[in-house]
């Protein structure tokens, strides 16, 4: 199994377990309040709105990393957006997507 392929099972599992919200407005909207540990955008989204959610993670403090497929992961195929509840989850994704950068030389 490739690093990439446990990234994508971590995500997966994280929505399974409840602790992932997708969608652009629910993920703004929990961004906002503080509730997310996470946000994941796909590499495909436009420059508006990752630029959009890179400022407002910024802002409250919030990881954003850039995944190519990311609605895939979660079982949604037309949401480019995520958003992790816990830090657990958070971390384990982190990790795993250092590690898949690592192994494919940041790309």
């Amino acid at each position: 199994m490739t690093a990439h392929d446990r990234l994508m099972n971590a995500i997966g599992l994280c929505m399974k377990a409840g602790k992932c919200r997708s969608g652009d407005f629910i993920v703004e909207r929990m961004l906002k309040r503080g509730e997310l540990k996470l946000v994941i955008i796909d590499a495909c989204v436009s420059g508006a709105t990752g630029e959009r959610y890179r400022f407002a993670c910024e802002a409250k403090g919030v990881p954003l990393i850039a995944i190519a497929d990311i609605g895939e992961a979660i079982g949604k195929s037309a949401h480019k957006i995520a958003g992790v509840t816990d830090a657990g989850f958070s971390n384990m994704i982190l990790t795993a997507y250092e590690k898949a950068n690592a192994e494919t030389g940041g790309n």
